[in-house]
């Protein structure tokens, strides 16, 4: 019996499934800025008109495949892409399932509304023609992507990214400073792909400033082609709860421009570069792809009235929402999408749940809802560490070293002095003496321990210079701070004892301690003003956005002409305190230097008759 064939044909059938098997991964991208450029939207509201662009609006797909699995991970710059947008590029891919195709959002604040907020005139923000444009871009780079499917290799990683990049509007610490990168390899080991997985809001221009720009995402993207990291793709963690771009100045304020734009781009682009170079190769990840449809409730009565009237935004059946969710496995790495912004202590409590070595969140992904909420989860900031270690369960104060004494001696006499020979330590249990050192501590306040007494140490042969102690008791209830230096007493036997000095020094630390609360005063006296004219911005603007949102849903129903009277009163009265508010808000800008004043001509007789119309019916 001649083997040859059968050998050939099983060598064949191996050099098939291996390569049915082989990882392979593709990227593309399409250019969407639209020209003529179109209103941006910053969400709820009407879009902002535009005059100039700063960067380039794009859609970029990088595609996996893996032993017949294929899914699409693809980025958008807008602030939110609806489900209904998806399912209409996911209907003009052929080459992977519907439910394989993930589709998210930068949240880029400065580009075109997709969801059709109304504008008030009876009309949306958003222009459908353009959208079918960025529907028909998108598919093409999916299906470019599939074309330029090659073999590849991947690296992922986690860590912290430093530096000012983002930050927690509410509190500074509240956010996740973890970024996690996929870089995908060709065959020679050159990187031609490198995802970018971080939670943050790129709102550094607004939607306020006539731009229409891909924000911090844009000098992103250039800067990892700079550096050798090949086509970038950014999907954002989005977790919510005023996680933005850390845009701060020295001084106060926010620094809005697009030089701003640059610093960040690049300086995340770099950490996500510096945290993926050193990781190791993977020639074979296994990918897997789920996809599970999720139903939310919808209870305010504002996003009932938005999804009602937004033709791009699915509307709700039954008061409830249904979308789809993704888990990804590839290689050490699992994937999870959310169709919305996570609070930050959810995206925490889900990556501790997640089973990968590296696991990221695809936030604002098959759909963008605003914020996903939850019940806290104290334990997963810096911010809770305190309350962490306060909880019950932590070990109890141990027995402390009756050096009390000497340091209320010396409140009253400026230095004492205190000797002690190693047997007379059970002289220590003395009940006064304990009662006294229950209220001894470090000058931090955190309870001493046994091993950290001067005198303790002083037996055990060990020297104390300058130890700052803490005490306080019912005769000095404000505390008296106690500097302490201690020496082992040695003879020819070794250690005979110990010596500890302790030295007053509260009156010099309060007075020190004044002067820098005065100072910190007058700076945060100055800091609130700074503070107060920025936060206008975000407390202000949210509730007047939301009434000027609903008297212009109000002023698209059928309604009588008086109602619609008193409806377009509210509006230019509401119009009216939102220029109020920026006027305030220019403060800060005069004190950073950076006001501009605009020319352009007004009607005195309009606005005379606004501000009459205004004030007529509480004149009737």
């Amino acid at each position: 019996m001649n083997l040859k064939p059968l050998a050939l044909l099983l060598c064949l059938s191996a050099f098939v499934c291996d390569a049915t098997a082989a990882f392979r991964a593709g990227i593309a991208v399409r250019n969407v800025t639209p020209d003529p450029l179109l209103p941006v939207s910053g969400g709820v509201g009407p879009g902002h008109p535009t005059t100039k662009k700063e960067g380039e609006l794009t859609v970029r797909a990088l595609v996996f495949e893996q032993d017949g699995t294929r899914v699409a991970i693809v980025s958008a710059d807008f602030l939110g892409f609806p489900a209904l947008l998806g399912n209409q590029v996911r209907s003009a891919v052929k080459g992977i399932p519907p439910g394989n195709i993930l589709i998210g959002a930068t949240h880029t604040h400065s580009a075109p509304d997709c969801y059709g907020f109304p504008d008030g005139k009876g009309g949306t923000s958003s222009d459908p023609k353009y959208l079918e444009l960025v529907c028909m871009r998108m598919a093409e780079a999916i299906n470019e992507a599939i074309a330029k499917l090659q073999p590849a290799r991947l690296k992922v990683a986690t860590s912290e990214a430093k530096g000012a990049i983002a930050y927690n509007y509410y509190a500074p610490q509240l956010y996740d400073p973890r970024c996690s990168v996929i870089q995908v390899l060709d065959a020679s080991g050159q990187p031609f792909a490198t995802l970018v997985n971080y939670a943050v809001h790129p709102e550094v221009l607004g939607n306020g400033r006539g731009i229409c720009s891909p924000d911090l995402i844009g000098p992103l993207y250039d800067e990892i082609a700079a550096q050798g990291g090949g086509t970038g793709i950014f999907m954002n963690s989005a977790q919510g709860g005023m996680v933005t771009a850390d845009n701060r100045r020295p001084n106060g304020g926010e620094a809005g421009t697009w030089e701003e734009c640059q610093r960040i781009g690049k300086l995340l682009a770099a950490e996500a570069l510096r945290i993926v170079q050193g990781a190791p190769e993977q020639a074979s990840p296994k990918l897997v792809c789920s996809a599970r449809p999720l139903t939310f409730p919808v209870d305010s009565p504002l996003m009932r009235a938005l999804l009602k009237a937004s033709p791009e935004a699915a509307g709700a059946v039954d008061g409830k929402l249904t979308t789809q969710m993704n888990l990804i496995n590839i290689g050490n790495a699992q994937i999870l999408t959310i169709p919305g912004e996570a609070l930050p202590n959810i995206g925490y409590y889900l990556k501790r749940k997640m089973r990968g070595e590296h696991n990221l969140l695809f936030g604002l992904t098959n759909d963008a809802f605003g914020y996903i909420l939850t019940k806290e989860d104290f334990d997963s900031f810096k911010r809770y560490e305190y309350v962490s270690r306060t909880s019950l369960g932590e070990p109890g104060y141990e027995y402390r070293e009756t050096v009390a004494s000497a340091a209320l001696a010396a409140s009253s006499s400026g230095i004492t002095t205190l000797a002690a020979l190693p047997d007379s330590r059970p002289a220590l249990d003395d009940p006064a003496l304990v009662h006294l050192m229950a209220n001894l501590g470090t000058e931090t306040g955190e309870p001493l321990q046994l091993d950290q007494i001067p005198l303790v140490r002083a037996i055990r042969g060990e020297s104390t210079d300058q130890y700052d102690l803490l005490i306080k008791s019912p005769r000095l209830p404000d505390g008296v701070y106690i500097t302490v230096t201690g020496r082992p007493l040695r003879g020819d036997e070794g250690i005979e004892g110990g010596v500890v000095v302790f030295q007053d020094t509260t009156q010099r630390r309060r007075a020190a301690e004044a002067i820098r609360r005065a100072r910190d005063e007058a700076d945060a006296a100055n800091r609130a003003k700074s503070e107060f004219l920025a936060n206008m911005s975000h407390e202000i603007r949210t509730p007047m956005n939301a009434v000027i949102g609903m008297t212009e849903l109000l002023l698209g129903s059928e309604i009588q002409a008086e109602q619609r009277d008193y409806l377009e009163t509210i509006r230019d009265a509401a119009d009216s305190l939102m220029g109020v508010i920026n006027d305030i808000l220019d403060f800060s800008k005069i004190e950073s230097g950076k006001f501009e004043l605009d020319n352009y001509p007004i009607e005195v007789r309009e606005w005379l008759g606004d501000t009459v119309r205004t004030l007529g019916v509480r004149a009737h």
